[in-house]
């Protein structure tokens, strides 16, 4: 092992761990109590510290309506699945449901879809059914997936907007869903990253470690952003040579929305069919106080009305 390696893993179980993520957990048990009262004072008292403040932007117009899908999946996972949540919530998903769902739906703005795959095994879906199909390593996962599919997009003109998911998303899909979701763009261009689903804990022992940010199996945004995103992290997104499932969440998921956020964008989620806005003031402060969402992941706050991890449809309200 090259010890002067400040990313070598090492593997414990059949898991990649980092030596970061073991440091960090180390840290946050040997220090508990101060820690958790740095984070108390800090998300209480550091919105009056005069800190530089951020400069709010709003995104470019499209020239024209298009937009560009891009399905990540891992060849391992059957077509066809279920996935199983924290205390026990259950859906099913899976690339060739997607897939097939996307192809049934009818929308006005003429769509691209490109899937990117890792792992080995055969195609359950007509390859010739998208745009392109591209093979990367599992390191990184989505955020590898997503990469190398928004580095293809790059090739071509034009600012369409970009959809991103894996193959979690549950579905939800309904004639007119990607007309409503690039109209939410449209109309309220200060938005930079729009998903569905939030979290604003950062994975450790400390509880009130506020890390706003929104979840990556559904996300979308345009060409124009997230361009800005991977020429500030060398041509990917941030959590594209993880491994491990915590530093992906913190590098890759909290990495991506607080680049956003500060970029000056505000980042949204479509909660109980509201269209729901979060911003930073300044460069340090965390805003908490105008944290919107549940802390918790709100998958986990689902009724029987709403599948976790399905496209939740905004009120018509929001178009008036």
């Amino acid at each position: 092992m090259n010890f002067s390696d400040t990313r070598r893993k090492i593997q414990i179980v059949g898991t990649d761990i980092s030596l970061a993520l073991i440091a960090q957990i180390l840290f946050e048990a040997l220090f508990y109590p101060f820690v958790v009262l740095f984070w108390a004072g800090w998300n209480r008292y550091s919105r009056r510290i005069p800190f530089p403040k951020i400069k709010q932007t709003v995104r470019k117009t499209s020239e024209k309506d298009q937009a560009v899908i891009c399905l990540h999946d891992w060849l391992g996972y059957p077509g066809e699945r279920r996935k199983t949540l924290k205390y026990g919530i259950e859906f099913a998903c899976g690339r060739a449901k997607i897939l097939r769902e996307i192809a049934e739906c009818k929308n006005k703005i003429p769509c691209e879809i490109y899937v990117s795959l890792s792992g080995s095994g055969e195609y359950d879906f007509n390859p010739k059914s998208v745009k392109k199909v591209i093979k990367v390593k599992n390191r990184g996962k989505d955020f590898r997936g997503y990469s190398s599919m928004l580095q293809e997009i790059l090739k071509a003109p034009g600012n369409p907007f970009v959809v991103l998911m894996n193959s979690s998303v549950a579905g939800g899909f309904y004639d007119g869903w990607l007309d409503d979701y690039c109209s939410i763009l449209r109309n309220d261009r200060s938005i930079g990253l729009l998903g569905v689903s939030t979290r604003a804990r950062f994975p450790g022992l400390i509880k009130n470690h506020f890390a706003p940010h929104l979840q990556s199996y559904f996300l979308i945004s345009t060409r124009e952003v997230l361009s800005k995103i991977l020429q500030l992290n060398g041509g990917m997104l941030p959590g594209a040579t993880e491994r491990n499932k915590f530093r992906l969440i913190q590098k890759g998921e909290i990495g991506l929305s607080l680049q956003i956020l500060k970029f000056g964008f505000a980042i949204a989620a479509v909660y109980q069919g509201n269209v729901i806005k979060f911003k930073l003031r300044n460069r340090f402060s965390n805003n908490i106080s105008q944290w919107p969402f549940p802390l918790e992941d709100i998958r986990l706050t689902s009724t029987s009305e709403h599948t976790p991890n399905s496209i939740t449809k905004p009120k018509p309200s929001f178009f008036i």
